[in-house]
């Protein structure tokens, strides 16, 4: 039995539990808050799932204040829920380990959430009993509460997510008023955005005038460039176009050693021009097609680190074996999503293996592997020293590729394998921002640089005009149309919850990979042109909702800081 005057003098167990609670709500505002204002934050899950940790502990508080005995029975409850969801994090693969001050904060939180119920216990044993159905109503009202809050919290989660983008914009625009150069304003976006590294570079007419490396890299760090890949297989197409051996209108089965038909238009021819636009009803990326061309490296990561299992090809097809087998029903790789329902030719649909196939069809008609084509017909001619696809030659000075996680245990980069693509033209190709400077001058002057045509000018403006036009949103980065591999931005600024950006119309192309990010955007105003390069060796690629307000907040702000520059460089 216990005592009265016991009963009456609070305990070292029960003021160290209500102690702990405090802490743990301490806990949960900070990095709530931290999370609204920051772009490299929470996932919309473990918004919630803090959101309602927190309030449920604020409830407790004044329970376990005036020591409610079935109170400390529900903060027991209440607390290894917390550590269920942290363990379901890791068998899902949500969880991954990184070092930091971020880290071993929440592994202090989970260790006072350990005290919490150590002493909790202690404190439920100390005091008299209470009824049950007292207790049995008191326990079900707290996880009644909870689940309401779940509720809630999930059905206005956007309304969440227009705060954190609101908070976190206005925040940082604030911010960057205060500094005053260029230089100072990229160096706190990559920190705000944990960016590992960045090159940058400004190209006026027929110069790169300004060129600067943040992080631990230089100006030769290379860099995967992605999908830039793409305007460099549709320069190699139009050398061939130039000089004769091909027809833009042609159906590309005169230049492949396989029929390439939709099977549902399987009368409708598919041509060359359609490849280059992106209309050739050929889809993006499926996992039977990311199996082929990942290498196993990057596969191996994403099994263990992201429980994604991609096929494997056992022996290793041929890309003609491969392709052919993947885009013909009754095949063994055949999937029907690799082809979308829309006739070729009538619809703009984004697709890495028609670029693929568009470098292997260089391949066919030059009778060269497409990396030695680029190399004697564009890298060397544009003195591009520091370009190719073989990770092997750069080896020494390659960006070290970086994902940022959001979860429980990972608000840091963690470092993935280098890897690269077995397929070559879709993406994939190795640069600097000093030598993409000499690709995008060729292309900003009418073809031409020291002395070096790289196309005629009819077809630079061929090549750059608007070949096909679609609606904001089906285009990455405001992107209202493409060409014959060039994309081309909106001309009118754009606001993203009150936060201002502006391309001024650039045409270019946008690149990304496992760890990497890439841009090189031009334009022309009157007799003057210019443009941007930036490369990134930080991406992030599994949480959606989270990514969009990183990109906004940090890489593309970075851009939207570079074209404003250019363009008063070039005004000078």
């Amino acid at each position: 039995m216990v005592s009265n005057k016991r009963l009456k003098v609070y305990t070292i167990h029960q003021f160290a539990a209500l102690v702990a609670l405090l802490m743990l709500v301490i806990w949960g505002l900070t990095i709530l808050w931290i999370h609204l204002i920051t772009p490299a934050g929470a996932n919309m899950l473990e918004m919630v799932y803090v959101s309602t940790l927190t309030v449920i502990f604020m409830i407790l508080i004044p329970l376990y204040w005036k020591r409610v005995r079935w109170a400390y029975i529900g903060g027991i409850l209440i607390i290894l829920v917390m550590f269920i969801g942290a363990v379901k994090g890791v068998l899902n693969h949500s969880i991954v380990f990184s070092w930091s001050l971020y880290n071993l904060v929440v592994i202090l939180v989970y260790v006072v959430a350990l005290i919490g119920i150590y002493f909790s216990i202690w404190s439920y044993r100390e005091l008299a009993p209470t009824g049950t159905k007292k207790a049995i109503f008191g326990i079900g009202g707290i996880f009644l509460m909870t689940l309401i809050i779940v509720s809630v919290l999930w059905f206005n989660k956007d309304l969440i997510h227009r705060s954190m983008w609101q908070l976190t914009l206005n925040r940082i625009d604030k911010r960057l008023q205060t500094l005053k150069t260029l230089d100072a304003r990229i160096q706190f976006l990559v920190k705000e955005g944990d960016l590992a590294s960045a090159t940058a570079g400004i190209v006026i007419n027929d110069s790169l005038v300004w060129a600067r490396a943040y992080g631990e890299v230089d100006l030769n760090t290379v860099y995967n460039i992605g999908s830039i890949t793409k305007p460099f297989v549709a320069t190699a197409i139009l050398q061939l176009y130039e000089s004769g051996l091909i027809d833009l209108d042609n159906d590309v089965d005169e230049y492949l050693p396989f029929e390439l038909r939709n099977p549902e238009y399987p009368q409708t021819p598919i041509t060359i021009r359609m490849l280059l636009t992106h209309q050739s009803s050929l889809a993006h990326l499926t996992d039977k097609y990311r199996g082929y061309h990942m290498d196993e490296k990057i596969k191996s990561w994403l099994k263990e680190k992201r429980g994604w299992h991609l096929p494997e090809y056992v022996p290793y097809p041929s890309f003609v074996e491969f392709l052919e087998s993947y885009l013909t029903p009754g095949r063994a790789y055949y999937t029907a999503g690799g082809w979308i329902a829309v006739k070729p030719g009538t619809k703009y649909s984004y697709s890495t293996p028609g670029y693929d196939i568009l470098a292997y069809l260089v391949e066919c008609v030059s009778g060269k592997p497409f990396a030695e084509y680029a190399q004697d017909n564009i890298f060397e001619p544009l003195n591009m020293l520091s370009t190719g696809f073989r990770l092997a030659d750069f080896s020494d000075r390659l960006a070290k590729p970086y994902e940022h996680l959001y979860s429980v245990l990972a608000k840091t980069n963690v470092a993935l394998p280098v890897s690269n693509v077995r397929t070559i033209g879709g993406g994939g190709m190795l640069s600097t921002v000093p030598d993409l400077a000499q690709f995008m001058i060729a292309h900003m002057n009418q073809g031409q640089t020291n002395g070096f045509q790289l196309l005629r000018s009819e077809t630079i403006a061929l090549m750059q005009e608007k070949a096909v036009t679609f609606p904001l949103g089906q285009g990455d980065l405001n992107q209202i149309s493409y060409g014959l591999g060039i994309g081309h931005i909106r001309e009118e600024p754009w606001n993203s919850w009150g936060h201002l950006y502006d391309m001024h119309g650039a045409k270019g192309h946008g690149g990304s990979w496992f760890g990497y990010i890439g841009q090189m955007w031009f334009t022309e105003k009157g007799e003057n042109s210019y443009g941007i390069i930036l490369l990134i060796n930080t991406n992030v690629n599994f949480k959606a909702e989270t990514r969009d307000l990183w990109l906004f907040a940090s890489p593309l702000k970075i851009q939207v800081l570079l074209m404003e520059e250019a363009i008063a460089m070039q005004r000078k």
